[in-house]
């Protein structure tokens, strides 16, 4: 199933729950669908929808979601969206 821009976030959190939550939240802010944001991106519509469940993704992907929504770089857009990265193993 498809999320619209105005679909409320009401799914239970994920180990991988803040980064579902940024994503989501960006491609709310700027009134992309899940299929937008995955043509921008060139992301199939499955992976962003597995990235906004919570699932855990590749750098790489990653990366091609903070272009979509122009960031340099995944890093620059956590820091915009005041997310924290901690290193595997804390």
């Amino acid at each position: 199933m498809t999320r619209s821009p105005d679909d409320k976030m009401s799914r239970s959190p994920g180990p991988h729950s803040e980064l579902a939550v940024l994503i989501c939240s960006y491609r709310l802010a700027a009134r992309w669908t899940q299929e937008e944001l995955a043509a921008k991106a060139g992301l199939t519509l499955a992976v962003v929808a597995a990235i906004e469940d919570g699932h855990s993704t590749r750098w790489d992907t990653l990366t091609k979601l903070a272009n979509a929504f122009g960031f340099d770089s995944f890093i620059d857009l956590c820091r915009a969206g005041e997310l924290i990265i901690w290193p595997s193993g804390h």
